[in-house]
């Protein structure tokens, strides 16, 4: 598993810690939004973001040997920026990006219109179904006449209200979107849990939500016999932890299912790492999880020396993180950078990352899915394993924590014993896979739905 740290444009601040950010991660995500979110974009905006992301290429990408990934810039869709009328135009410069471009990124996301927050009477299942096919279709018409572009899309499921999931299956199985694409990527839930506490019916999310769409990425995966290929699953916009031992917990699930022969990866994104730093430095956890030996910092002044110089190994940067850690030790009002300890947090959380891959593989958590005998073996097997963990590491296996991991685990074994046991005819399966994941949605309980 790995995290793609969010970027925009290059700090005017010096030092710019943009590239020590992405030197933790290798792993970096930029969105088209800043050539399409004015009100006159078009091919002009655009071509001054295509060189903006080609000179972020050069200065931050290159030098750190990273992957860099491409966002559609749809969120200005949702939010409300670009309004209806434009989206046609919106459409045509997400694909004039996507042909020519294709040699300066390494993943792109999909251009996918799941709504319009701003524009109640757009949000019609006859409105999404048709604009999403003509994103689609264009850009599958480019990827047609580019096999070399068909290993860097990545094509987002919607899924989060009924109405999504089933125009999102429709267009996947009409435009046979499996033919043309070799990565698959889960949207939806940036902001998810904000909007369902809100729902007087809905008191928290206490279970991942992607969950059941993984499922439907592996068997689409599966359908597309394209065994050759590296089995890539995305996740836009998580960060909680429960969530992150889940993604760690099915990529060896998948991997398993393929007797360890199938590549499998699962990545996922997120600015909270970044705006958790900018925003509560002084009060910010750091781990550090180095020969299997777990540590937690609980503020940034008890990090040691050589973590420090281990994430600012440049001279100038351990210089500058010097004058803020004296800030903050002296009860200073304002640091002099605030992204100064965001590749601090991030070499934090995936430290963290690491230490769950490490319980998952300690406590054999993936094997008691193919050892139970049924639900109750399977709650025998793993549960005394997560008492224990919380009396072993109480400040990260928290009464939170393992109970969102219990219920993730039930809701994965619904599923892996669906998978273990599909039906032989792929129709069957589909039909019984969509029940599922319907009764998923249902659980999610999001507060809307299209018209």
């Amino acid at each position: 598993m790995k995290f793609v740290h969010v970027i925009s444009k290059l700090g005017k601040k010096k030092p710019d810690y943009t590239i020590a950010a992405v030197q933790q991660s290798k792993h970096a995500l930029i969105s088209l939004i800043e050539g399409l979110n004015t009100q006159s974009f078009g091919l002009d905006t655009l071509n001054r973001a295509k060189k903006e992301l080609r000179k972020i290429n050069d200065v931050v990408i290159k030098p750190t040997k990273s992957k860099l990934f491409i966002d559609s810039g749809g969120y200005s869709i949702i939010r409300g920026d670009i309004q209806p009328s434009s989206i046609g135009k919106f459409i045509d410069c997400y694909t004039d990006y996507l042909r020519t471009e294709f040699k300066n990124f390494d993943y792109i996301f999909s251009l996918d219109i799941p709504i319009a927050l701003d524009y109640p009477s757009f949000n019609t299942k006859k409105n999404i179904y048709e604009f999403n096919k003509r994103s689609l279709t264009e850009s599958i018409n480019v990827l047609k006449n580019n096999p070399e572009l068909q290993d860097k899309f990545i094509f987002i499921y919607q899924f989060k209200m009924k109405s999504q999931y089933l125009i999102w299956k429709q267009l996947f199985d009409e435009l046979e979107i499996n033919k043309y694409v070799n990565c698959y990527g889960i949207g939806g839930m940036v902001s998810l849990r904000g909007l369902l506490r809100n729902n007087s019916e809905t008191d928290d999310l206490k279970f991942s939500p992607f969950i059941a769409l993984s499922f439907k990425c592996l068997l689409d995966y599966i359908a597309s016999k394209k065994f050759d290929k590296e089995f890539r699953i995305h996740n836009l916009g998580i960060y909680i932890k429960h969530d992150r031992f889940e993604l760690h917990l099915l990529e060896k699930l998948f991997h398993r299912y393929s007797n360890n022969q199938t590549s499998v990866l699962i990545t996922y994104d997120s600015i909270n790492y970044m705006r958790t730093a900018q925003l509560k430095s002084r009060s910010l956890e750091i781990y550090s999880f180095i020969n299997n030996e777990f540590i937690r910092y609980s503020d940034i002044q008890s990090v040691p020396d050589h973590v420090i110089r281990e994430v600012y190994n440049n001279n100038e940067y351990y210089a500058a993180i010097q004058e803020e850690l004296d800030i903050i030790k002296n009860n200073g009002k304002k640091l002099d950078n605030i992204d100064c300890f965001t590749p601090l947090n991030i070499y934090s959380n995936i430290n963290l990352d690491n230490f769950f891959e490490y319980i998952i593989d300690k406590y054999e958590i993936t094997d008691a899915f193919f050892t139970a005998t049924d639900f109750q073996h399977f709650l025998r097997l793993t549960n005394p394993t997560l008492s224990n963990l919380s009396i072993l590491y109480p400040k990260v296996f928290t009464s939170r924590l393992v109970t969102c991991i219990k219920e993730n685990l039930r809701i994965t074994y619904i599923f892996h014993k669906f998978f273990i046991n599909r039906p032989s005819n792929e129709t069957k399966m589909y039909e019984k896979l969509d029940e599922l994941i319907l009764q998923f949605i249902a659980k999610i309980a999001f507060p809307f739905d299209l018209t």
